[in-house]
């Protein structure tokens, strides 16, 4: 008889579950010997148990208060099943992701990985075991100025008769008339959106019947560097026959429930105003709108509608402009007109026109400014634009949201979350680069109401010692906030069935569940310890040992043996970390 001890650690290449061990002194096994499995260590990772009395938590962003102006408290709900940590931490990460709806601290694709919230383990430095959890939030980065001119970004409104092909859509190359070199020349095309508004039979053009929505959304927020956040429409002075006119338009930011709804005739996303003189006309449902209208040869107008949503009142009300009056007059000899929408602060807009002038497109004139108390929690703004006349073409531009957002109150909630409450927010207290709003999380039972209400249950699972978790901000810009926990995550060290192969002697063996042909010498059973640190090792030791004939008619000559740890479907087995150790008896069969 022989006894062999083999070691993960004793291979530098290999792992816990795979590994090689080389010997100075060939090791001869006899003809027709038979192998046994004297015991085995394993060094389980550990898993995490999550069942229905332990997977909630809540989170806020804001303050969450018990009034009408409440932030919403959003409640993540983690799938129940064995994880490891790793698992675990991805899994919170997914909730918290898909739970937040405030345009800032939200996860989107096109910067995956290092926006939004991310949630890892965090390791002991002298065993590398996983000791706490990491949460953390870093908000999204002002875009830059861009045309949505992809197809898949935008959408028309309305039903059967306002068909998408009464608009042409295509990327155009306009100077904003603000970018400029060191010399103080303009410079700079953007590729923007260019709309016109085709002539097709069902296109009376007395009604606004083709128009277009931005899917994205209006972003509001600086850059770093002090960058205000904009958007710019640009439109032509049309010739027709032999007068310069202008087309009607109108084009401006407006809320998701404005156009939602749609309707054969756009009748849901209309209303019945008056304008200066106290004529009623029909205009689309807008927050912020101007309105492009012709007046006379060679001339048009330019007004400014603003959604007034107070306790009397809610219907578009026309403005009175900074350069007087309630129209501005549009020069219908220059063939260059860009609009400005710029926000100054996070609840005041600017809105201003330059007119080419033949060469450039001179400063800004100020039209109006307003105030929108828009909250990080409202509803999603898009762009809209609504063309009358038949080839009208404008362009449009600005500083979106990365990704398609999901509307708070409508958009479809996944599985794992739900909201709970509270539509409206309390207001950012400024607008900087990056918004200062507090985070926090319930994960116990909480003892103070003030700042949220509902309690959460897997505190202790991840090690948290107490009922909210508060993130700190780790910079003077306020983008990145994170919190960790302080205490040891809760382990089971538990492992599925482990079927002990050695891969490279003549060892046969069947295995139903994958159909294989394996090289198993021991199967050990399911692993399970309660309540053990995670780098605790277990031992397993048969009671009998179990012979295993090697089937080899000749003496076996070698310097190596390989040892594989795998699950029943014949997979390495997930985790167990290094090391691994078993020995092995090796005897003549026999008579």
């Amino acid at each position: 008889m022989s006894l062999i001890h083999l070691s993960s650690q004793g291979d530098a290449g290999g792992s816990a579950n795979r590994f090689s061990n080389y010997f100075p002194n060939p090791i001869i096994i006899e003809p027709n010997s038979q192998v046994a499995l004297v015991n085995i260590v394993l060094t389980p990772n550990g898993s995490i148990i999550i069942d229905s009395t332990n997977n909630l938590l809540y989170f806020v962003i804001g303050t969450a208060v018990s009034n009408s102006i409440a932030n919403p408290q959003n409640k993540v709900v983690i799938p129940v099943g064995d994880y490891t940590p790793d698992a675990l931490a991805t899994a919170i990460q997914n909730g918290l992701n898909n739970g937040t709806f405030q345009a800032p601290y939200r996860y989107f694709e096109e910067v995956a990985g290092t926006i939004g919230w991310v949630v890892s383990v965090v390791e002991d430095t002298t065993t590398q075991q996983p000791r706490a959890f990491e949460i953390k939030n870093t908000q999204n980065p002002q875009p830059e100025l861009e045309g949505i001119a992809n197809l898949s970004n935008t959408a028309t409104i309305g039903g059967v008769g306002y068909a998408a092909n009464q608009m042409t859509f295509e990327a155009k190359s306009i100077n904003d008339g603000v970018t400029k070199n060191a010399a103080g020349s303009l410079i700079g095309a953007f590729d923007w959106t260019g709309l016109t508004k085709e002539d097709v039979v069902a296109n009376d053009t007395l009604l606004y019947q083709s128009q277009y929505r931005n899917l994205k959304g209006v972003y509001r927020g600086l850059k770093a560097d002090g960058t205000k956040p904009k958007t710019l429409v640009w439109f032509d002075t049309m010739t027709i026959g032999s007068d310069d006119t202008f087309g009607e338009f109108c084009y401006g930011i407006s809320r998701n429930e404005y156009t939602a709804l749609g309707g054969t005739d756009f009748s849901n996303n209309f209303d019945d105003v008056a304008d200066a003189t106290g004529t009623i006309i029909n205009l689309p449902i807008m927050d912020i709108m101007i309105r492009n209208i012709p007046n006379g040869d060679g001339a048009g107008k330019l007004q400014v509608w603003v959604y007034n949503a107070s306790i009397n009142k809610e219907y578009m009300e026309m403005r009175t402009l900074k350069t007087g009056g309630t129209e501005y007059a549009l020069d219908g000899a220059e063939t260059g007109h860009i609009v400005k929408f710029e926000w100054k602060t996070n609840t005041t807009y600017e809105i201003s026109i330059s007119t080419y002038n033949g060469s450039a497109y001179p400063a800004f004139v100020i039209l109006y400014t307003g105030t929108k108390n828009y909250k990080t929690t409202d509803n999603q703004f898009y762009e809209l634009a609504y063309l009358k006349t038949k080839g009208l073409e404008i362009a449009i531009a600005g500083i979106y949201n990365q990704g398609i957002l999901g509307n708070v109150v409508d958009a479809p909630l996944a599985i794992a979350h739900e909201f709970l409450h509270g539509t409206e927010a309390i207001d950012d207290s400024n607008l900087t680069a990056y918004r200062n709003k507090n985070i926090s999380l319930s994960v116990n039972k909480l003892i103070d109401n003030s700042i949220m209400t509902f309690d959460g249950t897997i505190g202790d699972t991840i090690g948290a010692n107490g009922a909210l978790l508060q993130l700190t901000r780790t910079s003077t810009t306020n983008q990145i906030a994170k919190v960790q926990t302080s205490g040891r995550p809760s382990f089971t060290s538990g492992l599925a069935t482990a079927h002990i192969q050695l891969d490279n002697l003549p060892v046969k063996s069947y295995m139903g569940a994958s159909s294989n042909i394996a090289k198993d010498i021991a199967i050990i059973p399911r692993f399970k310890n309660d309540n053990l640190d995670a780098s605790d090792t277990l031992y397993y030791e048969p009671n009998e040992k179990i012979w295993i004939d090697l089937k080899n008619s000749e003496q076996i000559t070698s310097n190596e043996l390989s040892a594989s740890i795998k699950n029943s479907l014949n997979k390495e087995l997930e985790g167990i970390h290094q090391p691994t150790s078993m020995t092995l008896l090796f005897r003549k069969m026999p008579r």
